[in-house]
């Protein structure tokens, strides 16, 4: 299985790579017949995708097709990536985070949902009192990451971190409450 992830990643860095040789093409016209024939072979693959996804429907357990399709990494990524799966963003990113909860726990952290459509994803991250930055932070990033995994077609994506400090003491509270003095009357 590890094999399998890692000639995921290396397919990926691959075809990063040969995206940015695309982009540094001198003469505009081949580059311009470059991108089409790349945007051409993605979308012959969404359609053969969908209509993969049409023929299991109409022979047998749906359901359960999809379920695994949606728990397969890859399979997941590329349904993503010609926009054939069939959850919306903020049931993926609701589901993401369910996921991700007992591994938050382990930092004291929760994370709410809110606002999660296709224009932005905002997630707040929360609970982490007392706990030094670079945790908050290393829970932030993970979030962060997950979230690019699960909504990469959402146009922009949030995480705010809401940690209180406990070790911060507002000045108010140890001072002294104000006195007031009322002039003394002046003895004739």
């Amino acid at each position: 299985m590890s094999s399998n992830r890692e000639d995921q990643a290396s397919e990926s860095l691959h075809i990063e790579r040969q995206v940015e040789r695309l982009g540094s093409i001198a003469d505009p016209a081949a580059r311009a017949a470059a991108t089409d024939l790349v945007a051409s072979v993605l979308e012959l693959h969404r359609c053969a995708l969908e209509r993969m996804l049409a023929i299991v429907k109409q022979n047998g357990s749906a359901a359960a097709v999809f379920a695994a399709f949606e728990q397969d990494e890859l399979v997941r990524s590329v349904l993503l990536l010609h926009d054939l799966d069939r959850r919306g963003i903020g049931e993926r990113v609701v589901e993401m985070l369910a996921e991700l909860r007992p591994k938050m726990e382990k930092f004291g952290a929760v994370a709410e949902v809110i606002q999660a459509d296709e224009n932005a994803v905002r997630v707040r991250v929360s609970g982490m009192e007392g706990g030094c930055g670079s945790t908050a932070e290393t829970v932030r990033s993970f979030v962060e990451a997950s979230l690019i995994g699960i909504a990469p077609d959402a146009a922009e994506i949030t995480v705010e971190l809401a940690v209180v400090d406990k070790t911060f003491v507002p000045i108010n509270s140890i001072r002294p409450a104000a006195v007031s003095f009322e002039p003394a009357a002046a003895k004739s």
